[in-house]
């Protein structure tokens, strides 16, 4: 389980939703992706009915109701092809899910290709071969997820793009004439106010990777609209923000970047009393 998880904003939803103990939605997903990661690696868990995945995972009570909020937190996307898939499954498997696929020439669910990095030598140039040139599977809209796979440095490693064209004059290529098939235009963000409004708040010298940063912010979903009863997560946020901008931690210089405040729910945590308590 990755450092954060207890205190995720998906994680008490999820347990807001089903009218149980936060402790018990940590239960319920790493149940759910200890399954996935012994016995669906692609992520693929729609392959299992309702029922399967609720007795895999231990609920006792109708599925159908453990499935819906698992989609309406985001802990599942629902999918047109597979019926539902674990979502950012391929960024968060470990290692082990990732070297096996590889071995096996395997796409995950989402149409990503998996890591390289903890192969051999020999193994990891096949795979950048194979990965570099070899057409993945047809992407779809899952959920609020749109699966593109990643271009990463493996999938440059030999000339070719992540995306099955192959700079060989192949009918997957661009026309060679054709400048602009070839170069992505370097898209800027536009930041929101409350974004803003939250770097501008964020210690100074820490302030790195603005973009990364407003990503996270954005996959988050932290402006949206509160649901009746629950509090803006915005307000929650900020508010975090301030607690931490306030402890001795902090003041002392031990600040962590935007990305990992956001991405780790720093903000639902209070602050360590002391240097000794991080």
């Amino acid at each position: 389980m990755k450092r954060g998880t207890t205190g995720h904003w998906k994680i008490l939803n999820l347990a807001m939703e089903l009218k149980i103990e936060p402790y018990a939605a940590v239960g319920i997903c790493c149940c759910m992706w200890e399954w996935v990661g012994n016995s669906l690696m692609t992520g693929n868990i729609g392959k299992a009915d309702d029922a399967m995945i609720a007795h895999q995972i231990g609920w006792t009570k109708k599925p159908s109701v453990l499935i819906e909020a698992l989609v309406k937190c985001g802990l599942l996307d629902r999918h047109p092809e597979h019926r539902l898939i674990v979502h950012d499954w391929s960024e968060h498997a470990d290692d082990g899910v990732h070297t096996w696929m590889v071995r096996r020439k395997l796409w995950f669910a989402d149409g990503k290709a998996p890591r390289t990095r903890h192969l051999n030598s020999n193994e990891r140039k096949e795979a950048e071969s194979y990965y570099g040139t070899a057409t993945p599977p047809p992407q779809f809209k899952c959920g609020e997820n749109v699966a593109t796979p990643h271009e990463s440095r493996s999938a440059k490693a030999d000339g070719t793009e992540r995306n099955g064209s192959v700079r060989d004059g192949s009918p997957h290529s661009p026309p060679e004439g054709d400048v602009d098939a070839k170069k992505k235009p370097r898209v800027i963000p536009a930041y929101t106010e409350a974004f803003n409004a939250f770097w501008n708040r964020y210690p100074t010298d820490n302030r790195v990777n603005k973009k990364g940063a407003f990503k996270v912010w954005c996959k988050q979903h932290i402006e949206r609209e509160a649901e009746p009863g629950k509090p803006r997560m915005l307000d929650c946020v900020m508010a975090g923000l301030d607690k931490w901008c306030q402890c001795e931690r902090w003041k002392a210089g031990f600040v962590v970047a935007p990305t990992v405040f956001l991405n780790q729910a720093r903000w639902s945590n209070d602050p360590p009393h002391s240097e000794r308590q991080s």
